[in-house]
């Protein structure tokens, strides 16, 4: 008999792991759990390395995912609990579904406490629905205040118009995920360009523009409502979005609070005793007092895993609550796998590589994920890692510039002290990081047109000693590729 694969999770990482399941496994039953009717999948636009692949993602009705994929349906609707004993699943309307195979893709949620997700002044910006709110409050507003350092708020702060943005970075510099100082202060004077249209060169050259049709339904309804439950957005969340406030001047106008948090979201009577009167007010960590229409919060996620009851196995999870998976996508209960920002990988890792929740990483998690799952359902043997897990790759677009990133991009896991880096920097157009050690390349930061980066993947891979070349190695009038060919 037809064995069933049953996924939950409607983002990236599900439709990936179910389209590798598809079609590696044919003659497998695949449900998809979704919490909307539309999903979100991920195509490689072109490869810019060996594993390096340049990402667009398209939401679809699940009607049109499921067409191609003939035995793979999609189901609306979301989980209650989990019975690991019976194989159970039991959604919130009461439905009962048996699965063979289980694989949790079901993400993050907002990393912020349950008053800000209910507070009347506060926008979240995590998945469709919310980026919808956000710009419908937007386009009355004149002053936001926007909490966050990762990709959305670095994204954010470049798309909107026509409002002022006070921006709180809890760290020295922005995109601290991402950049180092050096980097950050390459990307900042595009935050100070006069006219974003008329005066920034790099958007006029940013001709990737999606034509793609965006479909917008409600959410899935819960009884607690202020749960979110639709996917995460992707790396072009920005394109066809009007995301202008209510103020004529066209000038960007961003003021970066660097090194402080909110600390307070202060009470509806303070505007009784403040002259110039604005929506809500907010304390900051080093004690200014703020006015503005309202709060943005990007500020990240925590994994999102739904409840699951087991007597004779122990759930393995992280400190922060992700569930651990092995080499082969498995939690440490039978049967049931996971992938994407819902789990952390408890392998050995290779020296070039570490998680982030990052949609390159979401969408290698779900078709390995596939991958492994097809193949237990075979045969009772494990796969070798997949090759994507040796060296970290990330590839996207900020303040309109093309940003790559590769290996240990930043330092991540070697001793700071005992590393070289390697910058080269031209205003305006590149900046190159290299992370050395030993003689040998570890990292590297590309930002702009560098075309640098299947040289530097083949030079960290191949852990090829190139201490003799010193600083002549970003020398840009040499051609490393010589030396190696």
């Amino acid at each position: 008999m037809a064995k069933t694969v049953v996924i939950i999770g409607g983002g990236v990482t599900g439709t990936s792991c179910a389209e590798h399941v598809s079609i590696y496994s044919p003659d497998a039953n695949i449900v998809l759990l979704a919490a909307t009717d539309v999903v979100k999948t991920a195509v490689s636009l072109r490869k810019l390395t060996k594993t390096t692949d340049e990402l667009v993602l398209k939401e679809l009705p699940k009607l049109l995912f499921e067409s191609p994929l003939l035995n793979v349906t999609v189901k609306t609707g979301v989980v209650d609990s989990i019975n690991a004993e019976v194989q159970e699943i039991t959604l919130n309307d009461g439905l009962k579904l048996h699965y063979d195979k289980l694989c949790i893709c079901t993400g993050g949620s907002p990393n912020v406490s349950y008053e800000l997700m209910n507070h009347p002044f506060v926008v979240l910006v995590r998945d469709t629905d919310t980026v919808k709110i956000f710009e419908q409050r937007l386009s009355n507003a004149k002053k936001i205040v926007v909490v966050g350092n990762g990709g959305i708020a670095l994204e954010l702060v470049f798309e909107v118009v026509k409002c002022k943005i006070v921006w709180c970075v809890k760290h020295d510099h922005i995109g601290t995920n991402f950049f180092d100082k050096g980097a950050s202060e390459f990307l900042l004077p595009i935050l100070e360009q006069n006219y974003v249209d008329k005066e920034c060169p790099v958007r006029k050259a940013d001709t990737l523009i999606s034509k793609e049709k965006r479909y917008f339904v409600e959410r899935y309804k819960l009884a607690d409502s202020h749960t979110i439950t639709g996917s995460a957005l992707g790396p072009d969340w920005c394109l066809n979005k009007n995301l202008c406030g209510n103020l004529t001047s066209e000038k960007r106008n961003v003021e970066i609070k660097y090194n402080c948090q909110v600390a307070e979201i202060l009470p509806s009577t303070f505007n009784i005793l403040n002259s110039k009167k604005k929506n809500v007010y907010v304390k900051l960590s080093n004690g200014e007092i703020i006015g503005c229409d309202f709060i943005v919060y990007a500020t990240g996620v925590k994994p999102n895993v739904p409840k699951i009851h087991t007597k004779v196995h122990q759930i393995k999870c992280s400190p922060e609550g992700h569930l651990l998976v092995d080499a082969n996508m498995r939690t440490s209960i039978p049967n049931i796998y996971a992938g994407g920002d819902c789990c952390q990988a408890s392998w050995d890792q290779s020296t070039y590589w570490f998680q982030m929740n990052l949609w390159t990483q979401a969408w290698q998690f779900g078709a390995f994920a596939g991958k492994c799952i097809a193949n237990h359902l075979k045969v009772n043997l494990d796969l070798p890692l997949d090759f994507c897990f040796e060296l970290f790759t990330h590839a996207t677009k900020f303040f309109g510039y093309k940003v790559i990133l590769l290996g240990c991009y930043n330092a991540q896991k070697i001793d700071k002290n005992s590393c070289e880096l390697l910058v080269r920097c031209t205003p305006g157009i590149e900046y190159v990081k290299l992370v050395m050690l030993n003689g040998r390349v570890q990292g590297a930061t590309l930002i702009g047109e560098t075309g640098l980066e299947e040289t530097i993947e083949n030079l960290i891979i191949n852990e090829i000693d190139v201490g003799f070349m010193g600083t002549s190695l970003l020398d840009p009038d040499i051609d490393i590729e010589d030396y190696f060919d």
